[in-house]
């Protein structure tokens, strides 16, 4: 860093440091805080934080907003024209192999089989639904 600089590029650039070297930390423990919660599944829509079995995962955006409306109709079938109304804007609503893609990427992420998936189910001809949380 070249001098003269400023406070907040010093602290930007010792965040950005830190957020690039330290280690994935294994959660201790699960605050009572979580948004949703079933089985080794863990996420804090505030925090955007998701554990699954143990593993932080990284969301993209469209990822985020995607789970944050299954988790709003957690238990009950979300049909892909409301995921995409919802997640992606009133724009969207006719493409469902984005749905189809996006779901298995959330899949990979969240499942810990994602072949045999237990918290994001379809149910053929309707729609995707998150299990409900226990």
């Amino acid at each position: 860093m070249t001098k003269p600089f400023g406070i907040e590029e010093l602290l930007a650039r010792t965040r950005a440091i830190l957020r690039r070297t330290a280690p994935a930390a294994k959660e201790e423990f699960i605050p009572s805080t979580w948004n949703y919660r079933t089985g080794g599944l863990f996420v804090d829509l505030d925090g955007l934080r998701v554990i699954s079995h143990d593993c932080g995962k990284q969301l993209t955006p469209r990822e985020w907003a995607s789970l944050r409306v299954f988790i709003k109709y957690a238990g009950r079938v979300v049909a892909p024209r409301t995921l995409l109304q919802e997640a992606w804007g009133p724009n969207y609503g006719e493409e469902g192999d984005y749905v189809r893609t996006y779901v298995n990427r959330l899949r990979r992420k969240i499942e810990p089989e994602p072949q045999q998936p237990r918290y994001l189910l379809l149910e053929r001809g309707l729609g995707y639904r998150l299990v409900e949380t226990t």
